[in-house]
């Protein structure tokens, strides 16, 4: 789809940047992903939740834990609108949510 287009590569750009070490670049890159796809799919979408998903995961390694908990919140909010409870999506981002709590 033309959103896919537009947001996939940001998105791409954001996790080789996680990859690397370079989190504050990768959090705008995943910010930049994340407001396009909520422009497009307005009442919400998995690309919003993995948008989500990975700025939880940015800010948790920069140990900004309580926008970590948050995001991952947001992201499993999101799984659970249009995923069942025990899918892969939802169980990780419950597991990330526990591990947040055992920091």
């Amino acid at each position: 789809t033309g959103v896919q287009t537009c947001a996939l590569p940001i998105y791409n750009i954001g996790m080789t940047l996680a990859d690397q070490g370079h989190y504050d670049k990768a959090i705008e890159y995943h910010e930049k992903s994340l407001k396009i796809n909520e422009k497009y799919y307005s009442s919400g979408h998995l690309s919003i939740g993995k948008n989500l998903e990975n700025l939880a995961i940015c800010y948790q390694r920069k140990n900004r834990l309580e926008l970590a908990d948050r995001y991952f919140h947001q992201a499993l909010t999101m799984y659970e609108k249009f995923l069942s409870k025990d899918h892969s999506d939802c169980i990780r981002s419950e597991n990330h949510i526990e591990q947040l709590r055992n920091e």
